[in-house]
């Protein structure tokens, strides 16, 4: 929703000036309310009832329209500001898993990598190993004695099984070297997988808190702004009453003995001459007129209400 929403433009008028207080501004209309007592329609005579019941509809629909769009507009605000959270934890989601993608990759390579070499030395050292053996086994003993025959056999059986436990040892310690090697790569590769769930951890928990601060002023600043709204409609609704009541007031007891005490000659002048308690005239009307009548007395109201805003 933008800042131009009229309902927002109302909260910034209301709640952000620096000489309104709207906790204030309610305690003292409670407390004015107070004094005022409620609003008696057995004050009003019957037309005035009339004119005063379907003011008040009026007013009440303009009020329950206004509460309404203030209401929406508050739901709307609300669902943004979440609509904005989850896109922002979703972005959050999808580096996390793109980091996480990116470090498993990085760790297979870097097994591959190990695999591949020490493949590669072990290749090598058998290679070694069985071109000595080779050497060995291409010795010909044919120009010695027999007994020299025997020796030499048994001397190359010896170096040729020296040179094969040789090379166990070797391949043994290449692949003792090459576990150790996989296991740092393996721990390293958790390790940085570990510190980036922390940190997307860490980022998670400060949208949230950010999102329930940002919905909890949210909710103040409505609650104000609903309690302000209900607080002027009922000073408008204080406003009409009275200035029906002005118009319509009903005739007391006391102003109809008080009239009946009037001397002869008052009697006898015309009765448009005479002015009620009320100051209305007795005139039959019709239903059609009395309604046009409450229609413009209403919008009477309203153009002197909003001329004094």
């Amino acid at each position: 929703m933008s800042d131009d929403h009229p309902v927002l433009k109302l909260i910034h008028a209301k709640y952000a000036s620096k000489y309104y207080d709207p906790v204030k501004a309610h305690e003292y209309y409670m407390r004015t309310r107070e004094l005022k007592g409620r609003r008696q329609a057995s004050e009003l005579n019957a037309e005035g009832k009339e004119v005063w019941r379907e003011t008040k509809a009026n007013i009440q629909s303009e009020k329950d329209a206004t509460l309404e769009e203030a209401r929406t507009a508050h739901n709307e605000a609300l669902a943004q500001k979440r609509t904005e959270a989850a896109e922002i934890r979703k972005r959050i989601a999808d580096e996390l898993r793109a980091v996480l993608a990116d470090i498993t990759a990085r760790n297979s390579e870097a097994l591959e990598r190990e695999q591949e070499e020490t493949k590669r030395e072990l290749e090598q050292e058998k290679a070694k190993t069985q071109s000595a053996i080779d050497r060995l086994m291409a010795e010909d003993y044919s120009n010695l004695s027999k007994e020299q025959q025997a020796d030499k056999r048994a001397e190359r059986s010896e170096e040729v099984a020296r040179l094969r436990g040789d090379l166990k040892s070797v391949t043994d310690r290449i692949r003792e070297e090459t576990a150790s090697d996989k296991t740092q790569i393996r721990s390293k590769s958790q390790t940085a997988k570990t510190s980036e769930r922390e940190e997307t951890r860490v980022e998670r928990e400060r949208v949230s808190e950010e999102l329930k601060d940002s919905l909890d002023m949210a909710r103040a600043a409505y609650d104000s702004l609903k309690q302000s709204i209900k607080d002027g409609y009922e000073t408008t609704f204080d406003e009409e009453f009275n200035a029906i009541k002005a118009l319509y007031a009903k005739q007391t007891k006391s102003s109809s003995s008080s009239s009946k005490k009037k001397s002869s000659s008052s009697a006898k002048k015309t009765s448009s001459e005479e002015t009620p308690v009320d100051a209305t005239p007795t005139v039959k009307r019709t239903a059609a007129e009395r309604k046009k009548m409450r229609a413009e007395l209403y919008e009477e109201r309203q153009r002197a209400r909003s001329k004094s805003k």
